[in-house]
Order: structure tokens, then sequence, then C-alpha cells
């Protein structure tokens, strides 16, 4: 068994901030806010992996597989 431990992610940390002391829900989960915050948060993350091309300047063959983004 490892014992290493994963930091949370943006969506996680996000969802984690709508979660009251006590168990509860915050008001603002529901709001339209939070939920672009959450979106956004995916998208980030997709980029961070090389999962979505954020770069306008230069066009990827989507059959080729995902390698570690260019400096």
């Amino acid at each position: 068994m490892s014992t290493a431990t994963q930091a949370p992610s943006l969506v996680e940390e996000l969802v984690l901030l709508v979660v009251e002391d006590d168990g509860g829900i915050a008001f603002t989960a529901g709001t339209p806010g939070f939920g672009m915050a959450v979106i956004g948060g995916c998208l980030v993350e997709l980029n961070l992996v090389g999962a979505i091309d954020a770069d306008l300047n230069k066009q990827r063959d989507w059959r080729s597989p995902v390698s570690s983004p260019a400096p």
C-alpha cells in the first residue's frame, strides 16, 4: 500500500469550498458563477494534461497520441 498522497485537483478544491463545516452545501453552489468556475477549472485541467488545445497559433493532429506539452 502506497503512503503517497496526491494534491486535490482544481475542480476538487472548488467543490470543497462549497461544503460548509456542518456538512451542508453553501448557497453559492447553485449560482451560475460557481458553475462557470467548475467548467473553467475543468478546462484548465484538461489543458494541463494536453487533452485540449488552447494554442491559437498551432494546429495539432488529434489522431496522434498526446505527448508532454512543449515548453
